[in-house]
């Protein structure tokens, strides 16, 4: 009997260290990150300035308002979609996740840009050259920004 106690212990002890997976020979690695994958945190710093959407419908030609969005140094945005004001506050952590929520926002109907919402969406932030792109929890592009030349 203490023999068939023995075996069982022994059997199920070898099947759960065979199910643990040893730990990394790179003390760097981190656990589940694809570091081929993987864009460079953004410097919160790098964000700070006034943008407008890379790419805008004819129809905004003729405005007087563009959409654009403005991050400032405390943690606040505010913009405008082309014909309502927005405002929120965001943040970017040491990992390179993107937070934002929306604050007050006129209500005024037209056919506009949602810079706002693409805040909200975000995830994560990248900055090539001038051009500040903003991807959801899945990564898929919510908007692209380009850094305004006048503040």
């Amino acid at each position: 009997m203490h023999l068939r106690v023995l075996v069982s212990v022994l059997a199920i002890t070898v099947m759960l260290t065979g199910c643990t997976k040893p730990p990394s020979a790179d003390p760097s690695a981190k656990s589940g990150a694809d570091p081929t994958t993987s864009a460079p945190a953004v410097d919160r710093r790098a964000l700070l300035g006034r943008w407008t959407p890379v790419a805008l419908p004819s129809s905004f030609l003729r405005r007087r308002t563009l959409p654009f969005l403005h991050f400032a140094a405390d943690g606040a945005w505010d913009g405008s979609d082309g014909c309502n004001y927005q405002n929120g506050r965001w943040s970017i952590d040491a990992n390179g996740t993107f937070a934002a929520t929306g604050g007050v926002s006129t209500l005024i109907g037209c056919n506009n840009v949602e810079v706002g919402h693409w805040l909200v969406d975000t995830r994560t932030v990248e900055i090539n050259g001038d051009v500040l792109t903003l991807r959801d929890a899945n990564k898929a592009l919510v908007g692209e920004l380009r850094r305004a030349t006048s503040q």
